[in-house]
């Protein structure tokens, strides 16, 4: 399984409700496909790996190809 993240502006025009959306950027990690799981004890219906002390993190070694997509944007304000 792999997550990411969306990061979505969204503008609501205050007179008609209209809704547009100028951007969208979307993020995924390598360190969930390669190392995390969720670890839950049935036993006690609680999450196995909570906290931040197991958390593997993962190195340039771990990936062969990494392709960049830089996003070209401008900013008026």
């Amino acid at each position: 399984m792999a997550t990411g993240a969306e990061f979505v502006e969204v503008r609501v025009h205050a007179a008609t409700g209209e809704i547009r959306v100028p951007g969208i950027v979307g993020v995924g990690g390598v360190n969930s496909a390669l190392h995390e799981a969720t670890e839950i004890d049935l036993r006690r219906a609680r999450y196995v790996n909570d906290n931040l002390a197991d958390y593997l993190i993962p190195f340039c070694a771990d990936v062969d190809q990494l392709d960049v997509i830089l996003v070209p944007e401008e900013d008026p304000d």
